[in-house]
């Protein structure tokens, strides 16, 4: 493949346009399952399941 005819796939979450080679770390940012955000959402999920709990 050359840059012209890269294969590509619209994100099933924000329906962009991605490069076939950038769709798994698309992803991951879009879906929030990656970086220091995830770890924020996911600690978050954590206290509020815990306060449930209770």
């Amino acid at each position: 493949y050359n840059v012209g005819n890269l294969p590509s796939y619209e994100c099933v979450n924000c329906r962009k346009t991605i490069a076939a080679s950038r769709y798994a770390p698309h992803l991951e940012k879009c879906l929030g399952l990656a970086g220091r955000q995830s770890s924020r959402v996911a600690t978050r999920r954590q206290v509020i399941h815990t306060r449930l709990d209770l």
